[in-house]
């Protein structure tokens, strides 16, 4: 009796690793290529948020000190902010623009997340399963 509960039990499992086994078989090749797409999509995310972010930022800052630099009608000499008004305008308008800057590069691993979910969906969700969210 306990022989046959012994045999039926591992019978049992060895069809569950056999189909276990064929399930790895067929779904690998499928995660390998979404997981290198996703390291591709990831990296290119990364790099365009290191560069394009920051010199956009940079010449949007530039033309807004530009705008407040003029040349002095009188004296000819080069005069940074004409008025007090101006020169609060440029500093917050500046300021705006970099905690702007903050927020898009902090938003985008909820964009990246999202990008995964589309792109490599069994990535994300062994990736969920073993807790790296």
């Amino acid at each position: 009796m306990k022989e046959e509960l012994l045999n039926k039990f591992l019978d049992k499992s060895l069809s569950y690793l056999e189909s276990a086994e064929a399930f790895t078989k067929e779904q690998v090749p499928d995660y390998v290529a979404q997981l290198y797409k996703w390291f591709i999509i990831n990296a290119s995310i990364d790099l365009l948020t290191a560069t394009v972010i920051p010199i956009v930022v940079l010449i949007i800052v530039y033309k807004i000190f530009k705008w407040t630099i003029r040349k002095d009608k009188k004296s000819g000499d080069y005069v940074v902010c004409s008025s007090d008004r101006e020169g609060m305008l440029a500093a917050v308008a500046s300021a705006g623009i970099v905690i702007f800057a903050i927020l898009v590069i902090g938003g985008m691993s909820s964009l990246k997340k999202i990008i995964k979910i589309t792109i490599a969906p069994k990535v994300y969700l062994v990736d969920y399963l073993r807790g790296k969210k």
